[in-house]
């Protein structure tokens, strides 16, 4: 797999087109958290799950329900 190289860690947010809980996430709380803190240490960024073989980066395991939420460090990696 081709690691990705980032600046600082992200939250990553595995999400799915027909989730709604994905929906509410972005509309009620990613605004917040985007207006937070925490952004600056860890921006959120998106993968839509049928996307995520080729978003580079290296988890532990397989994502089996949206949302789900996985920090992961300046290489990628969980």
């Amino acid at each position: 797999r081709q690691m990705c190289i980032r600046d600082r860690p992200q939250l990553v947010v595995f999400e799915s087109a027909s989730c709604s809980w994905c929906v509410r996430f972005r509309k009620s709380v990613a605004p917040a958290y985007e207006a937070s803190p925490l952004e600056r240490r860890a921006p959120l960024a998106y993968v839509d799950v049928s996307q995520q073989k080729t978003a580079g980066y290296r988890l532990d395991g397989r994502i089996t329900a949206t949302p789900t939420f996985i920090l992961v460090d300046r290489g990628g990696r969980e």
